[in-house]
């Protein structure tokens, strides 16, 4: 062995023996010396303090074996590797398996190990477990007493009066959590539930004050000042009408996320935010089936391309906890992608996933043809694309090469690197496609179904409505206004559209990619279509101060070019399919063949920067829907 080595090794050992002192030597003397005084006060107690001869000297007998079995059962138990700032019910039912124990060997001793020496009486062992009980929880859990204590002594009647909706798990702990944190700025002061069976009855000290229908009444009696809805599950309908109450008592309003968004299952004070559109519109918790989605990504090399964008990314968060061999993240933004690696890298670090960030643009043929060569990934998530419908109507030269040029680069490498598996993001924009971002996406669906004919790698595309809170949405631009000062700009009164949230869409894009087969279009479950004039309503609700709410105006602007009023989410001659997932269903047609010469052509005039009705008519001959003729007039302005 190396000298150094030697040495380091010499000086590390004694730091070693006095951590291993201070974790398991100590708490066992500590818990043999209880034991001891146990039986002693046990003793004492059973004979008023005044121990008769025979049995002064005796109980000394019964140390070791009431000791040795409390060690023996605490160290198979797991008792000594509790954290006691973190110990709770379960540790307190092992430290009782551990007494129980402990006290009736040290009763059968007493009985039968040594009849003639008058040990104790048998009602000794049985006092001694209740003290013995005692002390070693108020060892255990005198630290938790300790700042419960300090942090009920730390309040002084200040901080916001708390009136929490929603007195089940969840509202607990939330509680439970604000009443241990010292100085925190929350004084819970009661609960509302609709559970009838509740009322009146008290948790953690603080009474169930009624039902939310009683909202408003109750608020005023307690004096409140705050509202938190502790109630992770709830579908949108009922928060909205919570909300509506909240408002009416004139209270604010905090939320803590819906179970989709949880972190494990503790609740806490940190997990309190602000009320977001998105609690209002869908908080369904998503259920994958984490077995089939294991199956084709654990230990694989995933490629994301458009990594940097919303979608892409959420991907990206989602996907690198199933753990692959390589997490590569494509985009040519290479600020944005930047920084989802920083993020991403200690994350993937944690579960063995190598992440890499590479910077590169699906136009860029060669570019993309060197990322398969050099990675060759197993599975890959194509999210990349132009998507804002107004702006490509102006550039439809841009749209072709990134939806259509840029998907084709990426399908063809996937299929020369022996791709496993290829998830095409897709939108419902492509359905019976009136915008040139919409045919474009069409066409792309039609090039992922037919790549699926000539090749063995598994294609699918999947397909849903818009994304709330993503890059240039409708939600962050009406939020925009509403902090302005207004007015808030609506197409049209009557228009809808489909709204999901960015981490329902990630999760249900990866769940489908399990499916993927064929070339056929996964459909996502976007709910009831949501009126964009409502969605507009309940931003300036959640915003604007109840007395500002009437300066803030909503004007219609009219549909703007290549929009619909209502979006759908099938072809009128696709099939519909179940999945054995009940928020995605396949969407099947007979498949239509893309002539590789008209779509050169559209390419080529692309590239070539052409005429913008060129390259519309072209797209809408590609589609050869029967709404084209329709979608050639909308798109030309004819």
């Amino acid at each position: 062995m190396p000298a150094g080595e030697l040495v380091a090794q010499v000086s590390v050992r004694p730091a070693w023996v006095l951590h291993w002192f201070a974790r398991a030597v100590v708490p066992a003397m500590r818990d043999s010396a209880i034991a001891g005084l146990a039986l002693w006060l046990a003793l004492q107690l059973r004979f008023d303090f005044n121990v008769p001869q025979p049995f002064a000297g005796r109980w000394i007998w019964l140390v070791p074996v009431a000791a040795g079995m409390l060690l023996m059962v605490g160290v198979a138990r797991g008792v000594y590797r509790t954290v006691p700032e973190f110990a709770g019910i379960i540790e307190l039912l092992r430290l009782g398996e551990a007494v129980a124990v402990a006290s009736v060997t040290a009763l059968v001793a007493a009985k039968f190990a040594l009849p003639d020496a008058h040990v104790v009486p048998l009602s000794v062992p049985l006092i001694a477990a209740m003290i013995m009980f005692l002390l070693l929880g108020l060892v255990r859990f005198g630290s938790r007493l300790t700042t419960h204590v300090k942090a009920s002594w730390s309040r002084d009647g200040s901080g916001q009066r708390v009136i929490v909706v929603g007195a089940g798990q969840a509202g607990e702990m939330l509680v439970r959590d604000m009443l241990r944190t010292p100085g925190s700025d929350l004084r819970p002061v009661g609960f509302v539930d609709d559970d009838p069976a509740k009322k009146g009855k008290r948790i953690h000290g603080l009474p169930v004050l009624g039902a939310t229908q009683d909202l408003v009444a109750v608020a005023t009696r307690a004096g409140a000042d705050l509202c938190l809805l502790a109630m992770p599950s709830a579908p949108s309908r009922a928060l909205r009408e919570t909300l509506g109450r909240v408002a009416a008592a004139g209270l604010k309003a905090k939320i803590i996320p819906g179970l989709g968004e949880l972190v494990g299952s503790s609740v806490g004070v940190a997990d309190i935010r602000d009320v977001d559109v998105a609690d209002l519109i869908g908080r369904e918790p998503v259920e994958l089936d984490t077995e089939s989605i294991a199956g084709f990504l654990e230990r694989k090399t995933v490629l994301v391309t458009g990594a940097a964008g919303s979608i892409g990314s959420e991907l990206a968060r989602q996907l690198v906890k199933f753990r692959p061999a390589k997490l590569l993240l494509l985009d040519n933004n290479e600020t944005d992608v930047f920084e989802l690696h920083n993020d991403l890298r200690p994350v993937g670090a944690r579960s063995d996933v190598d992440v890499h960030m590479i910077v590169c643009s699906v136009r860029d043929r060669r570019g993309i043809d060197a990322v398969f060569d050099r990675h060759r990934p197993h599975v890959v998530f194509h999210a990349a694309a132009l998507k804002h419908v107004s702006v490509m109507e102006q550039h439809p030269d841009e749209a072709v090469l990134t939806n259509v040029t840029g998907t084709r680069h990426v399908a063809e490498a996937a299929i020369a690197a022996e791709a496993e598996r290829f998830i095409f993001v897709s939108t419902d924009k492509a359905v019976n496609p009136t915008s040139v971002m919409g045919m474009t996406k069409r066409v792309a669906e039609m090039l992922i179904a037919g790549a699926s004919e000539t090749s063995s790698t598994l294609f699918a595309s999947v397909r849903f409505g818009n994304v709330l809170g993503s890059r240039g949405s409708v939600v962050p631009i009406f939020k925009r206004q509403v902090q302005r000062g207004g007015p808030i700009t609506v197409t049209h009164p009557d228009a809808t559209r489909f709204f999901m949230t960015i981490q329902e869409a990630a999760a249900l894009i990866i769940q489908a990619g399990a499916y993927a087969a064929d070339g056929d279009v996964f459909v996502l479950d976007m709910g009831e279509p949501v009126k964009i004039l409502d969605l507009a309503e309940r931003i300036r609700e959640l915003l604007a101060p109840l007395s500002s709410r009437a300066a803030i105006p909503i004007v219609f602007t009219g549909l703007r070019e290549g929009e619909k009023l209502h979006e759908a989410l099938f072809q009128v001659d696709e099939e519909l399919l179940e999945t054995s997932h009940p928020r995605i269903r396949r969407a099947r047609r007979p498949l239509t063949q893309l002539s590789s010469e008209d779509l050169d052509t559209v390419e080529l005039l692309a590239a070539a920067r052409a005429g913008d009705g060129q390259i519309r008519e072209g797209l809408v001959h590609l589609t050869q829907s029967e709404f084209g003729s329709r979608a050639l007039r909308v798109a030309t302005g004819d």
